[in-house]
């Protein structure tokens, strides 16, 4: 079996190659696997999660996550050294 992808989109319940497909990798009636990826997450997923990032945190966690955050004294650090 010959494993190649091509990327499509999915318009009317059709599939549309975004690229031309070479002659002899598909034919009319020839069984193929799709594998679908999504993303991750949705837009909405994203946001709803952002606004609720110190959820059950104290005032003195969210200083402290806040202070680490706005430290850009080894932001460009090779080494990744943190406090």
């Amino acid at each position: 079996m010959i494993t190649l992808t091509h990327d499509a989109v999915l318009e009317k319940d059709t599939f549309r190659f975004l690229a031309p497909v070479p002659e002899m990798t598909v034919f009319d009636g020839h069984s193929v696997s799709l594998r679908v990826e999504e993303p991750l997450e949705l837009p909405n997923e994203v946001l709803q999660l952002a606004t609720n990032v110190y959820t059950g945190l104290s005032e003195p966690e969210i200083a402290k996550i806040e202070k680490i955050i706005l430290n850009r004294e080894h932001f460009f650090d090779p080494r990744g050294t943190t406090e």
